[in-house]
């Protein structure tokens, strides 16, 4: 397979600059594997859209602002979501069995104390305050002999 100018330009460009490169966006990310991500998200975006004959030096500074730009376009998508997190519908977890257990065997033995009728009564006067219409009208009260 022939190798076109641009990959050439990416090959120098990476073998020449890489590590200058590297630590460019580790100032900006703090982290090693961070900053090479960034890195290789900003050679995708500026060897996509440039055409090749660019020298050496122009094709680092363009690498350089799309490592600044990525960086702040993912600040601030991050920032953005953080603020509106709390409006999503569904918890970041959903609690397990542990956690309502213990207040479920209470209520058990709340309702083991009552009598037949009296546990019926609190269950259908449950059900029938509960926000919900499909398990109101499934209480029914049986009919009198």
């Amino acid at each position: 397979m022939r190798d076109t100018a641009r990959d050439i330009a990416l090959t120098g460009l990476v073998r020449d600059r890489g590590a200058e490169l590297t630590r460019y966006a580790y100032a900006f990310t703090g982290e090693l594997t961070a900053a090479q991500d960034l890195l290789q998200e900003a050679l995708v975006k500026v060897f996509v859209r440039t055409r090749a004959g660019l020298d050496a030096e122009v094709l680092e500074a363009y690498v350089r602002r799309a490592i600044a730009t990525t960086y702040i376009d993912g600040y601030r998508r991050a920032r953005t979501f953080e603020a509106k997190r709390h409006l999503s519908a569904r918890p970041d977890s959903t609690a397990g069995p542990e956690v309502h257990a213990p207040e479920r065997l209470d209520l058990h033995a709340a309702l083991a104390t009552l009598g037949r009728q009296e546990r019926a009564a609190v269950v259908l006067r449950y059900l029938t305050t509960s926000p919900s219409p499909r398990s109101r009208r499934s209480c029914t009260w049986p009919k009198a002999r």
